[in-house]
């Protein structure tokens, strides 16, 4: 992952949450119009719909299992942070880092950060509120006009949508005594929805508690090692990051943790998708084309088995010592570090050739081969409209061709539009325009938004382009795509006059007739009285 990565929060439709914080505010309780009884397990208030009383001493006897073995875990997060500076001193050793203090203060806090992270239920000094409701009522309540927390209601599909937070039912960030979370449950599956949703928060707190190492040992070997400035560096980083946090965790927790975080990362559950990962080009999540495609996030994840693999193998064949070794390696060089500086270190510490070894997670030779072969794919997939296919293929063009070419973030982002994901097709743009800005890369920032201004209008929202206008025209003041996005805010202020002007601009400066821009402004000056 890239070194300043954020957690996410995965939007469900009534089925396996992601799990995170959020701050409701003061407000009524929108759980009154629910025929709610409430009962207590280990400490915690459960309220629940009476329909579902007949099946509440087996969900009971569910949490409360949940609860003991949550106990358990969060000793272990506890023996974390006690254990902290050790860790910090061995995970240097690992990677051979003679820290300073000022990287020492960093690693420090990422570690505590991220085992802050880790999500508990039942918390002395906290009240908690376990709200189980069947997908039934709360839809019906939702379909009536009704809001509840955390829920979102498609009209036109008749579609709940459940983002799952542990809320806090005061709006003062201090006070963080009384807390709540909702578990919508089908009322004929209730046991099993109810076990799956604390299956889930179970993973998900087992994985915060080795993401909060993996993140520490990534930092350390990319920004205080590494340093490279290229995208292709995450089947190391992730990788090996994983792998040690499998050996730290077995040496200061215990092999039961260790075991557990490490079957996170089973690639037998990702065979099918072994020829298909293209790992020595997995880029790091800076320079990735984001989409919500829910086979991108199974790929994604697959990656991390197989780079996580390949680590573990490695380090069990040679020894932990051959980390540091490999850093050395690749670092000793004076000019800018290269990711790619890893591959002749890994062969001359190890003797194994990574290249030829990664082989095996693709399915053609040379890169040359590959991009001929996912163009080809692209191409018929857009003769066929099928554009989810197209997307995929273009963002495996990406990751073999690099960031160099600007329209393909434009391509992504039309294809995202036509599959539904408007918002994501917004940010496979901004994203990249972000990008170049914080690298300097000026005529390519502009460029980006040009590029947007074209694509809102294909959107059908042109008005959302106008912070992109405003940019373009500060380097470009005559570009009528931004003149016209312009003009319309104006119109839309109510400042007809100006708005008119920029209309006659544009009538100059665009002499065809079947331009869109033309005809908006032809369309805004014909508005106006006197024109």
């Amino acid at each position: 992952m890239n070194r300043k990565k954020i957690l996410a929060i995965v939007v469900f439709t009534f089925l396996f949450p992601s799990y995170c914080l959020s701050d409701e505010g003061k407000a009524k309780d929108p759980w009154r119009a629910f025929d709610l009884t409430s009962v207590t397990v280990s400490g915690l208030t459960l309220r629940y719909e009476k329909s579902l009383e007949s099946r509440i001493d087996s969900i009971r006897a569910k949490l409360s299992a949940f609860l003991k073995e949550e106990s358990k875990s969060f000793a272990q997060v506890d023996l974390l942070r006690t254990k902290s500076d050790l860790i910090i001193e061995r995970v240097n050793k690992i990677v051979g880092l003679s820290p300073n203090q000022k990287q020492k203060a960093e690693q420090r806090r990422i570690f505590s950060y991220f085992l802050d992270k880790s999500i508990r239920l039942a918390t002395p000094g906290r009240k908690m509120t376990v709200y189980l409701v069947t997908t039934e009522s709360t839809k019906d309540y939702l379909r009536k006009g009704g809001t509840l927390p955390g829920f979102s209601y498609d009209k036109a599909k008749d579609k709940a949508h459940y983002k799952f937070a542990i809320r806090y039912k005061s709006g003062d960030k201090k006070d963080r005594k009384d807390a709540y979370i909702v578990i919508p449950v089908m009322a004929d599956r209730a046991e099993k929805q109810f076990s799956l949703s604390l299956t889930s928060l179970k993973r998900s707190r087992d994985g915060l508690t080795g993401l909060s190492l993996h993140e520490l040992i990534e930092v350390t070997m990319l920004s205080f090692r590494l340093k490279p400035p290229d995208p292709y560096f995450r089947w190391f980083s992730d990788g090996f990051a994983n792998a040690i946090t499998i050996r730290v965790l077995g040496e200061f927790v215990g092999k039961q943790t260790s075991v557990r975080f490490a079957n996170l990362y089973d690639i037998s559950k990702y065979a099918g998708l072994e020829k298909e990962i293209n790992l020595l080009y997995w880029m790091g999540l800076e320079y990735c084309i984001k989409t919500p495609l829910e086979s991108e996030k199974r790929f994604d994840y697959a990656r991390y088995c197989y780079a996580t693999h390949e680590a573990v193998r490695i380090i069990n064949k040679h020894g932990i010592e051959c980390v540091s070794k490999i850093l050395d390696k690749a670092c000793k060089n004076e000019r800018r570090n290269d990711s790619r500086n890893l591959i002749p270190a890994v062969k001359e510490v190890t003797g194994e050739d990574i290249e030829k070894r990664f082989l095996r997670y693709q399915t053609f030779k040379t890169k040359a081969e590959g991009i001929k072969r996912y163009d080809e794919s692209f191409n018929a997939a857009i003769k066929r409209k099928d554009y989810a296919k197209a997307l995929v293929a273009l963002l495996r063009i990406h990751e073999l061709q690099g960031i160099g070419n600007p329209r393909r973030y434009n391509s992504a982002a039309h294809l995202l539009f036509h599959m539904g994901h408007e918002a994501a097709g917004d940010r496979a743009i901004l994203d990249f325009a972000d990008f170049c800005k914080d690298h300097g890369l000026k005529d390519v920032h502009g460029l980006m938004h040009a590029y947007f201004i074209d694509y809102a209008r294909k959107c059908g929202n042109l008005r959302k382009a106008a912070p992109s206008s405003e940019i373009v025209l500060k380097s470009e003041p005559e570009y009528v795509p931004a003149l016209a996005v312009r003009m319309l805010k104006l119109a839309d202020s109510g400042d007809t006059a100006e708005a008119v002007k920029i209309a006659r601009r544009i009538l100059k400066l665009d002499s065809n007739p079947k331009s869109p821009w033309r005809q908006l402004a032809e369309k805004v000056q014909k508005a106006q009285p006197g024109n």
